[in-house]
């Protein structure tokens, strides 16, 4: 019978599913991803395999979700699936592995049934050895499949169990757990191939149907929704991220502020925040205020409130450029670390943003003393020229990414990844009680 559906890299298969194929692997992709096209079982190299069905129906249609590894491991990332977690994540799938089979044999009607791997074979494996054999076999699996058949050392039993086995012999029943731990040995260009051509030939009755809820399901992936004080800090987010990562960006939505009329500023953010409490919204929410003095003092209106863990309090990050920043005071131009003080997102979209036409970076000036925090606010000068600089900046690289390396990005950048990494915590744990829940 056939495998149906096939995961592959490249060309190494590296796991298939029949019936009960995996839904998790399809957020990886996009509808952009998805290749479709008419072929013939003949073309396909498929008529020995579905004989019976050749002559009455020759045809079919190849469907399958294609990606590079280095965006599938982008977004693997953003979902909380780093190497750490990935690690944590098998070895807690043998802890589960070994008391299963612990419990099995302490009942009095057990029968082996193990064949050739011991409990003790699984009691020694860890995620190290698995990884350090699988990056030698997943290249060459025929050879490993057909050596070391009497399994002289535990070497040779592992290398037979992971060449023998069904995805190479992972324990967990996470596939996403699998693919993050395997994924940095192949070339990052190599493509992620989810192939349900033989499924739709054998399986599916309505293929049109079918392949619409796909497509669905791929275009609508968990998304996070990222307020800021205002709207020129949104469209410059929103439009830097889709420049720099146009692959994760559909993983985050940002609230429209001339749609709703919403107002802005740090403390409007808290008592937005207040109001989402309240009332118990679900959806994943990332608060970023900017990194500056009124910020500071807002975020202390909701200092002794439980914040639930699906709701995230952000500030900008610390800057290396802010450390020695200019400033405008009594006594003129001083140079001293703005971090904390004046940082709204001006100041993170790069030199050739901030300075003016001989180089000089352009000045913060302080505007207001806050007595309760015993910290002066700071704000750029004409703050609004930055906006028509770095919207110029953005269309240019928009319309032509070539020029994105021409400019200063890095600050910015650490906006974005501070982003992608708001939620590891929590979805550490989640991915982690999720293995083998019932």
């Amino acid at each position: 019978m056939s495998k149906y559906i096939d995961l592959s890299i490249g060309k190494i298969l590296i796991g298939s599913f029949k019936i009960n194929f995996d839904l998790d692997l399809l957020s990886l992709f996009d509808r952009s991803d998805i290749v479709q096209h008419y072929s013939t079982l003949e073309e396909e190299g498929l008529v020995e395999e579905y004989s019976h069905r050749a002559i009455v129906n020759p045809h079919l249609t190849v469907f399958y979700f294609k990606s590079s590894l280095s965006i599938i491991k982008d977004r693997l990332e953003i979902m909380g699936y780093t190497s750490e977690v990935a690690k944590e994540g098998f070895n807690k799938s043998i802890e589960y592995l070994v008391s299963n089979r612990e419990y099995e044999i302490s009942k009095e009607d057990f029968i082996d049934t193990s064949d050739q791997y011991p409990i003790s074979f699984f009691t020694q494996l860890t995620v190290e050895k698995w990884l350090d054999k699988f990056k030698y076999i997943a290249f060459d699996r025929d050879k490993y499949d057909t050596i070391n058949t009497n399994h002289n050392s535990n070497e040779d039993l592992l290398e037979s169990y992971i060449a023998s086995r069904q995805w190479f012999g992972y324990p967990g029943n996470d596939i996403l757990i699998f693919l993050r731990l395997v994924i940095d040995f192949f070339d990052p260009n190599d493509q992620l191939i989810y192939n349900f051509t033989e499924y739709l030939y054998d399986q599916v009755d309505d293929e049109y149907e079918f392949i619409h809820e796909l497509e669905a399901i791929a275009s609508s992936p968990k998304s996070c929704i990222i307020i800021t004080e205002g709207s020129s800090d949104t469209w410059i987010i929103q439009r830097s991220l889709k420049l720099l990562y146009p692959d994760l960006s559909r993983y985050y939505k940002f609230l429209k502020f001339d749609e709703s009329n919403f107002s802005g500023g740090a403390g409007a953010i808290v008592n937005l925040i207040k109001a989402f409490i309240g009332v118990g919204i679900n959806e994943r929410i990332i608060a970023l205020f900017d990194n500056d003095t009124a910020a500071e003092d807002s975020l202390r209106g909701i200092g002794s409130i439980n914040i639930p863990e699906n709701i995230i309090i952000s500030k900008y990050p610390d800057i290396k450029i802010a450390k020695n920043y200019p400033t405008m005071g009594p006594s003129g131009i001083v140079n001293m670390d703005i971090n904390g003080l004046a940082g709204s997102i001006e100041i993170y979209l790069g030199n050739n943003i901030l300075q003016d036409e001989n180089g000089n970076l352009t000045p913060i000036m302080w505007k207001g003393y806050n007595s309760t925090l015993k910290k002066y606010q700071g704000e750029l000068i004409d703050k609004n020229k930055f906006h028509s600089k770095i919207d110029n900046q953005l269309s240019l690289c928009e319309n032509n990414p070539a020029l994105i390396a021409n400019f200063d990005w890095n600050d910015i950048d650490m906006i974005l990844k501070q982003l992608f990494t708001s939620f590891h915590k929590l979805d550490r744990t989640i991915i982690l009680e999720n293995l083998y829940a019932d």
